[in-house]
Parts: structure tokens; C-alpha cells; sequence
């Protein structure tokens, strides 16, 4: 029941941002985790309205932490296209 949006979305209070996140990839389909292996805290966030599995990793009090991760990410191979997300109740 947690709500994922992009950093520049507008419709999120800060007050209602929970924490950050770092999204890997969103696909319409599942994949084999075996694909995230420098990820051991890997989530997988479904949603129903636009059908995408969300992989993301961390849950960060700032935006600053989140990108440390993104870097840290694509310096292990991962592709530059990993963005943070706010996540809302």
C-alpha cells in the first residue's frame, strides 16, 4: 500500500515522503532476481494501475543517500537509467 513516485513529482508533500529509494528497473514483467547480485536488499513493488514491478533498493532519510547509492549502483555495471523515488502512504 506504499505509493512510489518520481523525485519531481509534485503531488507529494515532503511531509508525506516516508523515505527514498533507488529504482533499478520497472518492467511489465517479473525477472530472476539472480540478475541483482550486488543487491541484498532488493525489494519488488507491484502496481495496478500502470502494471510495472518496481525493483528498488534502500530506504533513505535523504535524497543525498539515495544518489550515493545510484552512484555506488552504476559504478558496479548497473545501466545510468536508475532513478530515485519518493515513497508515500
Amino acid at each position: 500500500n506504499m505509493n512510489v513516485n518520481d523525485l519531481g513529482d509534485k503531488n507529494i508533500k515532503d511531509s508525506d515522503i516516508l523515505y527514498y529509494t533507488v529504482q533499478v528497473i520497472a518492467l511489465h514483467n517479473p525477472v530472476d532476481i539472480s540478475y541483482f547480485k550486488y543487491i541484498t536488499d532488493l525489494k519488488v513493488m507491484y502496481n495496478d494501475e500502470d502494471k510495472f514491478y518496481r525493483y528498488t533498493t534502500g530506504r533513505f532519510t535523504t535524497r543525498e543517500e539515495a544518489y550515493s547509492r545510484r552512484i555506488e549502483l552504476i559504478g558496479k555495471g548497473y545501466p545510468e537509467e536508475i532513478f530515485i523515488k519518493k515513497v508515500s502512504k
